[in-house]
C-alpha cells in the first residue's frame, strides 16, 4: 500500500463516492483533490491494479472487494481503540500546566491528538480553533487524517489555520487544505511566532505548543528547502524523520491571557 501519498488518498476518496469510474472519468475527479497528469495516473493505475487494491472490469475501475473489507475493518477497530475508549482527564485551572514527553515525534502524535480532543470536548464545539504550524509537518506526513479533522471540526464551528510561507511545501499544501474545502488556510512571510519546528493549537482558554527539538527541526528544515517542484517530495524519506529520537514535549495550559494573544495574533491574517 502507497502510505502517506497524497495521490493515493485522492484516489481512495474519489472511489468512495464513485463506486465504479473510467480511467479518463478518475483523473476528473482526482484533479478536483490533487493535480495529475493522465500519464502519471496510469502509472500509479497499473501499480495499484498489481497490488490488487484496485480491479478493472469492462473497462470500469474500483476499489477491490477484498480492500473495501480491510478499509472498514480498519476503521471498526480504529474507532474502538481511539474514539471509544476513555480520554485523558485533562482539565486544568487557570495558570496550570502539563507535559506529556516521547521519543521521536510519531510517538507522541497520539498524545497529541488525545489531548487536544479531550480539550475541544470538554467545551462548546462551535468554540473557534486557532491553529499555527510553522510549517505543513502533520499534513504532509498523513493527508488524510488531517483534512478529515478539520473538515469536521468546520461542520460544527470555526478553525484557522495558519503557515509561514517559506518554501513551496508551505504554499502547495495551504492550496490543498483550501481545495479540500478548509475555508479559513493562510500563509505569511511574517512569520508571527517561531519560524521552524514549531506548532501551537488554541481553543477555548487553552494552548497545546509543540517545540520540535533542535536537530529533528534542522532535519526538516532541509527536507523544505530542498523540496522546489512536488516531484521532489519523497514521501518515505520524510516520514523517517517523524521516527527519529529525540526529546519531545508537548505542553498543555489553560492561560486565558496568552490564549487571546495567541488568537488575535493568528486571526489578524485572516481580516479582509
Amino acid at each position: 500500500m502507497l502510505l502517506f501519498d497524497p495521490l493515493y488518498d485522492a484516489l481512495v476518496n474519489v472511489f468512495i463516492e464513485h463506486p465504479k469510474l473510467s480511467t479518463q472519468e478518475l483523473h476528473k475527479y482526482v484533479n478536483k483533490e490533487i493535480s495529475v497528469s493522465l500519464p502519471n495516473l496510469y502509472k500509479v493505475i497499473g501499480k495499484l491494479l498489481d497490488e490488487q487494491i484496485l480491479i478493472k472490469e469492462s473497462w470500469k475501475l474500483s476499489l477491490h472487494r477484498r480492500r473495501i473489507e480491510e478499509f472498514c475493518e480498519t476503521g471498526d477497530k480504529f474507532k474502538k481503540i481511539h474514539l471509544e475508549a476513555p480520554l485523558h482527564s485533562i482539565e486544568l485551572k487557570e495558570g496550570e500546566m502539563v507535559n506529556f514527553q516521547a521519543n521521536s515525534i510519531k510517538d507522541i502524535d497520539g498524545i497529541r491528538w488525545d489531548a487536544f480532543l479531550n480539550v475541544h470536548r470538554l467545551h462548546d464545539a462551535s468554540e473557534a480553533m486557532y491553529v499555527y504550524h510553522a510549517h505543513p509537518y502533520y499534513a504532509l506526513w498523513m493527508y488524510k487524517t488531517e483534512m478529515a479533522f478539520f473538515t469536521a471540526i468546520q461542520k460544527n464551528g470555526t478553525a484557522y489555520l495558519l503557515f509561514s510561507d517559506t518554501w513551496f511545501l508551505d504554499k502547495y499544501w495551504a492550496d490543498l487544505y483550501k481545495k479540500a474545502g478548509i475555508e479559513n488556510v493562510a500563509i505569511s512571510k511574517k512569520h508571527p511566532f517561531l519560524q521552524d519546528g514549531y506548532c501551537i493549537n488554541v481553543v477555548w482558554e487553552y494552548i497545546l505548543e509543540f517545540v520540535y527539538p533542535k536537530t529533528i527541526s534542522e532535519y526538516f528544515k532541509v527536507f523544505f528547502s530542498s523540496v522546489h517542484d512536488i516531484k521532489q517530495f519523497n514521501k518515505e524519506l520524510f516520514g523517517k524523520i517523524f521516527e527519529m529520537k529525540g526529546e519531545c514535549k508537548i505542553t498543555l495550559r489553560r492561560n486565558k491571557k496568552d490564549a487571546e494573544m495567541f488568537k488575535k495574533e493568528i486571526k489578524k491574517y485572516f481580516i479582509k
